[in-house]
């Protein structure tokens, strides 16, 4: 309940902290990884971040500016990949490959509906008019 492995570690916490026999130990919880549903299934923040292609800070830091509680679904999280010469890209890397700057990748892509997973090998940027 506390979120210990066994009673060794508890029972050390108990005695340095002082307290006698019979003592209130609720406050003595392990400091647990937050629990995210990902896809259908319960995982914790590293998992999560794995899953969703971020790294653990940044995806913290995602659920924390949108206050999303522990236990939320954050599945619509994930970042969109797409496939440029055979390879799986995030935006700002097909956008340096393809020559793009990446915010008009991202602009270009919602504009045409391009599906995340899709391979974008053919969009390289035309002949800009002078």
């Amino acid at each position: 309940m506390l979120g210990y492995k066994n009673s060794t570690g508890l029972m050390y916490r108990i005695k340095s902290n002082g307290i006698p026999e019979g003592g209130d130990i609720s406050h003595l919880r392990t400091c647990r990884s937050k629990i995210f549903v990902v896809n259908g299934q319960e995982v914790n923040i590293t998992t999560a971040a794995h899953i969703l292609g971020y790294d653990q800070s940044t995806l913290s830091r995602k659920i924390a500016s949108l206050s999303l509680p522990e236990g939320s679904d954050i599945s619509h999280l994930g970042k969109a990949f797409y496939t440029v010469n055979g390879e799986k890209m995030d935006i700002p890397r097909a956008a340096a490959v393809l020559g793009y700057d990446r915010y008009w990748l991202s602009k270009k892509l919602k504009r045409c509906s391009v599906p995340p997973g899709s391979d974008i090998s053919h969009m390289t940027p035309g002949k800009r008019r002078q």
